[in-house]
């Protein structure tokens, strides 16, 4: 039995640039490398199904717990495919040892109150 999903993720990484969403499709985007000093550490999400005034949230989270940068939105539309990303700049001494993670969340209004449509958390380590 198939079941009817009102949206959800396409997918969601790091990268050392913001990604395009045809290279999120092909699966091509390049990853997210600390060894190369990228002076930007990117956290992306794409998703699928979205409607004009789901709501979203994503967070980069450091090391130490700490949110390094956050964004809430509202979506202007409808969207058979969107993408969002947030990011920081590479700090002056290179960026921390530990575990990073990007979370990202949609939710939307509905009859029934404000219900989850898909969410995430990506998580990579810098040695």
């Amino acid at each position: 039995t198939l079941v009817y999903r009102a949206g959800g993720l396409l997918g969601a990484g790091f990268a050392a640039a913001a990604p395009r969403l045809r290279t999120i499709q092909a699966g091509t985007v390049p990853r997210f490398d600390p060894a190369a000093t990228p002076p930007t550490l990117i956290f992306w999400a794409a998703a699928w199904g979205l409607r004009t005034g789901d709501h979203e949230e994503m967070r980069l989270i450091g090391p130490n717990g700490q949110v390094l940068t956050r964004a809430h939105a509202t979506v202007p539309g409808d969207r058979a495919e969107w993408l969002r990303y947030i990011g920081r700049p590479r700090p002056p001494g290179g960026w921390p040892r530990g575990r990073y993670r990007g979370l990202y969340r949609v939710t939307r209004t509905t009859e029934a109150g404000r219900v989850t449509i898909t969410e995430t958390a990506v998580e990579m380590t810098v040695p």
